[in-house]
């Protein structure tokens, strides 16, 4: 049987200090930091999920600023996006409201490429491995409440259900691209989007920082 391969774009979405950062630096290189460069604009990185023995998905993970100056930019770092992780910090307060605030922004921005439909989102609950007050039934009942397929607790740092939640999402979006007839991303497609997106960000230039996003 001949191989397949598919590609596709991914957004990682949340505000900054949630770990997107450090999330794409875990799945990808299998490392970890607390030192690195803030994401200016949006940054991209390729994950490779094995979907079955012939088909395999290439993500480009579009690792996106939290701070709020960026917003006007959403809409053309959101295009073309088959999916997304929105993802949360276990340890605030107010994590239904973060989470909330990024769900509908892509809702009202973005739909699977093709059709009318909103993208599939998963909900990651980032810092598993730091205490937090969050039970998992609580967790659950956001997740419904909110319209997210699936939820994950996440650790950037331990690796923790990272590559179980991706691989998830992989799939779901390979066999929705099946059902619905819709075309997948080609390799030029990606460096348009890229150069984009490095026009648009001058360089891609941050500055150093403390924790991770």
């Amino acid at each position: 049987m001949s191989s397949q391969d598919v590609m596709f774009k991914v957004l990682v979405v949340g505000n900054a200090g949630v770990g997107k950062t450090c999330i794409l630096k875990r799945l990808i290189y299998k490392s970890f930091s607390e030192a690195y460069k803030s994401t200016i604009g949006v940054d991209f990185g390729f994950y490779k999920a094995q979907i079955d023995e012939v088909t395999s998905a290439r993500m480009m993970l579009y690792d996106i600023a939290g701070q709020e100056r960026y917003n006007v930019l959403m809409r053309s770092y959101y295009k073309d996006a088959f999916c997304a992780f929105v993802v949360g910090d276990l340890q605030s307060p107010i994590l239904r409201d973060d989470l909330r605030s990024w769900k509908s922004s892509i809702d009202s921005k973005v739909t699977f490429p093709g059709t009318t439909e909103t993208i599939p989102c998963y909900m990651l609950c980032n810092k598993c491995d730091l205490p937090h007050e969050y039970k998992d039934e609580e967790l659950e009942q956001i997740c419904q409440q909110l319209g997210f397929q699936k939820w994950f607790k996440t650790s950037a740092l331990t690796g923790e259900h990272l590559e179980q939640a991706t691989v998830d999402l992989a799939k779901l979006v390979v066999k929705m691209i099946g059902e619905k007839g819709v075309g997948k991303q080609k390799d030029e497609d990606v460096i348009n989007l890229v150069d984009e997106d490095d026009r648009q960000n001058n360089g891609q230039s941050g500055n150093k920082k403390q924790g991770c996003c």
